[in-house]
């Protein structure tokens, strides 16, 4: 088979849209499609998702631009996404992160703010994983996130999650059914070093040191140097 009938997938997930594009062998770029997604503002500085409303979309462009073409030639598909994050409970299903307890919003928005108090916590701690992270964490970072959902949703999410996802890493789960973590999203935005891997003192002193007693199932124990998810013909 030539390059030029050897197709690949890329999908993007963006604030406000999903986006794919199909390229062939030689790197030439053929279709192209964008979807909508939906993005619900409850109250300033809160910002929500549905990772059934992002899927859905990716789901509309991947067809569209694969419509035209053999797909048993498509030869790879590859997510990338922004830093959200996605919970689900033990079975995979949505759980929610609103106040309301709509479980279909499911995803806090890299841009919610909500956790500006956990951050300024953490940051306190003057822990040594901080260095990583350029000396801080921010709120829009996982584990002021966590902590927020832990003090604030304890019985709506927290005691119910089975996942917590970095969004390209859920998308990569939907579509394999893969638990395995990007290294480059664990290393970004949770503390995650690459040498001395998860610190068991940094979620014990921050108040999620029910994470280490589940030896990090929720958040990741299998690591991939890649966001992107291959499927090989």
């Amino acid at each position: 088979m030539s390059d030029a009938k050897r197709y690949y997938v890329g999908v993007d997930v963006g604030t406000g849209s999903a986006r794919a594009a199909l390229v062939d062998g030689t790197g030439r770029v053929l279709y192209t499609a964008v979807h909508p997604i939906q993005t619900w503002n409850p109250q300033p500085e809160f910002y929500q998702q549905s990772s059934e409303d992002i899927w859905a979309a990716c789901c509309t462009v991947v067809k569209e631009v694969t419509s035209a073409v053999e797909v048993t030639h498509v030869r790879g598909v590859g997510f990338d996404a922004t830093c959200s994050l996605v919970l689900l409970d033990a079975e995979g299903n949505p759980l929610t992160v609103s106040k309301s307890g709509e479980n279909e919003q499911n995803i806090i928005l890299w841009m919610d703010h909500r956790a500006m108090e956990q951050a300024e916590r953490i940051n306190a701690t003057h822990h040594a994983v901080l260095k990583y992270v350029g000396g801080a964490v921010s709120p829009e970072m996982a584990p002021p996130k966590l902590l927020w959902l832990k003090e604030n949703l304890v019985e709506a999410c927290w005691e119910k999650a089975g996942h917590m996802f970095e969004l390209p890493d859920y998308l990569t789960w939907r579509a394999t059914g893969s638990t395995s973590r990007s290294l480059c999203s664990l290393v970004c935005k949770w503390t995650y070093s690459a040498s001395d891997e998860w610190s068991n003192s940094f979620w014990q002193e921050i108040g999620l040191e029910d994470l280490v007693s589940d030896k990090y199932a929720k958040i990741g124990i299998e690591l991939n140097s890649s966001t992107c998810t291959f499927i090989v013909q």
